[in-house]
């Protein structure tokens, strides 16, 4: 901003001002003050408008309403990084190869609606006595009007002896183990909600209770995600050791933020198989955390991966030939 202010003048020109004329010293001090409190009010306007700017600008998915979509990179504060394909090079749906997934008829559909036959003619004769010829098939592919939870009864016998007099109660299935209980199928449809589309419990206790009017607290769908992870741990493990017995593998590591704080998801992968583990940091420790063994050099293993020096270690003696 350009301020309309009289020439600079010279420290001996403003002593002699004062002693030759102390009017125009008056009108000189007042004139800049007036300058003084007018640079105050544009300073203080303008720092107004910095702090509004600063906040729209860190306005993000997590402390506004703003989709995700929005929301700047955490490397760097850049957005992300918009496609490198040239707009047109592609046309929109299924490209040319891609094996669609056409809705088709099935010979056997559930239910079977029979409709009244026509009873006249375009050319208006009466079709009341006529036969019908055949007939035109058409299907709708929907859900039943009514998705809800069925509880299953078991009824063990109780026998009591007659010598000692001893209760023999029938033996119940092994999943059955209290006398009230959710089933694998609803445990599974819930960890697959949460687990791999990534439905937080509030909102994965909603969509329960809305599609199939069964309220779910967050304790029940915990529950859900540790007995699932224990019934999946041999997978895991017999995943882990196809994986240490091939000759070739990659390895690789991401940050994952887990309850605020920066954990790493370790990854060891053949072409067959792929394993994943979840430690705190990425140091050697916890690289040999992963596989519960101790590590050796890297460059007698085919072997390929990132370049961070803890990482320059295989599991075991895969195999003895190197790089070259």
């Amino acid at each position: 901003m350009k301020l309309d202010l009289p020439p600079k003048p010279t420290r001996k020109a403003l002593v002699d001002l004062c002693g030759a004329d102390p009017e125009e010293v008056a009108t000189l001090l007042f004139l800049t003050w007036s300058k003084l409190e007018e640079l105050t009010e544009i300073e203080e306007k303008q720092s107004l408008e910095i702090a509004q700017l600063k906040a729209k600008i860190s306005k993000n998915s997590r402390n506004s309403s703003k989709p995700p979509s929005t929301d700047k990179s955490n490397s760097g504060g850049n957005p992300p990084k918009k496609s490198s394909r040239k707009v047109g090079e592609r046309k929109p749906g299924g490209q040319k190869g891609h094996k669609g997934a056409t809705l088709e008829q099935r010979a056997n559909p559930e239910h079977i609606v029979k409709l009244d036959a026509p009873q006249k003619c375009k050319c208006g004769k009466d079709l009341d006595a006529v036969a019908a010829s055949g007939q035109q098939r058409r299907q709708v592919f929907d859900l039943p009007p009514e998705i809800k939870v069925e509880v299953t009864e078991y009824q063990a016998p109780i026998c009591r002896c007659p010598s000692c007099g001893h209760k023999n109660v029938g033996k119940f299935p092994q999943e059955v183990s209290a006398p009230v209980q959710y089933g694998s199928r609803i445990r599974a449809v819930g960890t697959y909600l949460h687990v791999y589309h990534l439905i937080p419990y509030e909102r994965l206790g909603e969509i329960f209770n809305h599609l199939f009017s069964s309220q779910l607290s967050t304790g029940v769908l915990t529950g859900f995600i540790k007995k699932s992870a224990d019934c999946a741990k041999p997978l895991h493990d017999k995943i882990k050791e196809k994986v240490k017995a091939s000759g070739f593998m990659h390895n690789d590591e991401t940050g994952l933020n887990i309850l605020d704080e920066t954990s790493w998801l370790h990854t060891a992968s053949t072409p067959e198989y792929a394993y994943f583990k979840v430690t705190e940091g990425r140091s050697f420790a916890d690289i040999e955390s992963v596989w519960n063994v101790y590590l050796k050099l890297c460059w007698s293993l085919v072997r390929c991966g990132s370049c961070y020096d803890p990482r320059r270690t295989i599991i075991g003696d895969f195999a003895t030939h190197g790089f070259g």
